[in-house]
C-alpha cells in the first residue's frame, strides 16, 4: 500500500486507527437472523460496500459543484476469507 491508501475492512472491525471497515451491521444481522447468502449476493455486497468506502473516502469541497467527486483507480486488491 502507499501513503494516504484507505484500508478497509468488510465484515469486521478495523485492527488499527487508520483503517476503516464496512458491513459488519449487515454479517451479524444475517447471523442473528440465521440466514445464509448465496455466495454471488455477499459477492455483490462487497463490491458495493468497496464502492461506498471508496466514494465517502473522497472530499467533494475541491469539486467544481461541491458534489461530483473524481476518484482515480490506481489498483483495487481483494483479500477474500470465507
Amino acid at each position: 500500500m502507499e501513503e494516504g491508501d484507505l484500508r478497509v475492512v468488510l465484515y469486521g472491525q478495523p485492527r488499527i486507527p487508520s483503517e476503516a471497515s464496512a458491513g459488519e451491521a449487515v454479517k451479524a444481522e444475517l447471523r442473528r437472523k440465521g440466514l445464509n447468502p448465496h455466495r454471488r449476493a455477499w459477492d455483490l455486497l462487497s463490491i458495493a460496500l468497496s464502492i461506498i468506502t471508496a466514494d465517502f473516502s473522497v472530499l467533494r469541497d475541491d469539486s467544481a459543484d461541491g458534489w461530483t467527486s473524481r476518484l482515480l483507480k490506481k489498483k483495487l486488491a481483494w483479500r477474500l476469507s470465507p
